[in-house]
Formats: C-alpha cells, structure tokens, sequence
C-alpha cells in the first residue's frame, strides 16, 4: 500500500502548514504531495493578466512553491 500525504500551499505564509504535512509524512512513511492553491484569476474584473503575464506568474509561484517546500522539509525533524 502506498502511503500518500497530500497538502496545499500558497506562499510563504503556509510554511508551518508545510511543515506539518513533512512531519507527518515522515512518520507514515509516506510521500508528500503539495498542491499550489494560488488563484490566478481571484482578480479577474479588476485587472486581467495577458497570457505571457500569467505564465510569468504561474513561474514565480512555483519557485515560491518549491522553496517553501524545501525549507518545511529542511526543518522537519526525522523520525
């Protein structure tokens, strides 16, 4: 049986969340899957990104995604 602990970030501000979700994966001996919950069009009818805009957009996020993840899994505490 493959052992799965999925969790959702946003940014920078969800790295306790993260963490958590490392902790406990670590425990279950599990992998940890993270979902980017960033809403690119939370703002559409106030301003809409062009295409180019959004992909650009879509490239930090993910960077962020991967740093946060990386430092949850950095201070983690091994099991």
């Amino acid at each position: 049986m493959t052992r799965v602990v999925l969790a959702a970030a946003r940014d920078e501000r969800d790295l306790d969340v993260m963490r958590f979700a490392a902790e406990i994966a670590n425990r279950r001996k599990a992998s940890l899957r993270v979902v980017s919950a960033y809403g690119y069009y939370q703002y559409a009818g106030s301003m809409v990104p062009m295409l180019a805009d959004l992909t650009e957009v879509a490239d930090e996020q993910a960077s962020s995604i991967t740093r946060v993840v990386a430092r949850s899994c950095e201070t983690s505490s091994p099991i």
